[in-house]
């Protein structure tokens, strides 16, 4: 097993229970040593990015999933119910250089854990607000599928 790359890659993704999602030309070797390192880092805490997202609200009623993070509010500044909800695109993972490492282009901020490291900036500019003219109690969300489920109290008879 030492000497399969493959078999030893597929198994360390298996036991941190990921799955390879996309083709690549990069050697499993390279793969294993960044998965192994990607590993370390969370498992220390050392983001090797950090994006600053403003809210100008807090809320019970959240969710984030695929890169959207969507949260409740409403008028009176209630947090048990809402009234509509805000989402905000998050940055993909950001684009930063090539390390010499691995020689396999993996990637590395060159100054993970400083208080400024927001690479795209902050996201007011990618944000959006829906109002839905209901008491919303609870919701969750899929992006991949495009679909939002909303908990909300039945309209007064």
């Amino acid at each position: 097993m030492q000497k399969s790359a493959f078999l030893s890659h597929t198994i360390d993704l298996a036991y941190h229970q990921l799955q390879a999602t996309e083709t690549s030309t990069i050697p499993y070797a390279a793969r294993k040593q960044r998965l192994l390192k990607s590993q370390n880092r969370w498992n220390k805490l050392e983001w090797v990015a950090k994006h600053k997202v403003e809210c100008p609200h807090t809320a019970y009623m959240y969710d984030f999933v695929n890169g959207i993070y969507a949260i409740g509010q409403n008028a009176a500044n209630d947090r048990r119910f809402s009234e509509n909800v805000t989402f905000y695109r998050l940055p993909p993972y950001p684009l930063l250089q090539a390390s010499k490492e691995d020689g396999a282009g993996s990637t590395q901020a060159s100054a993970a854990n400083g208080a400024n490291d927001t690479p795209g900036g902050n996201s007011k500019g990618d944000s959006w607000t829906y109002s839905f003219g209901m008491t919303i109690l609870d919701f969750t969300m899929d992006p991949e599928q495009d679909l939002l489920v909303l908990l909300a109290l039945a309209p007064p008879e």
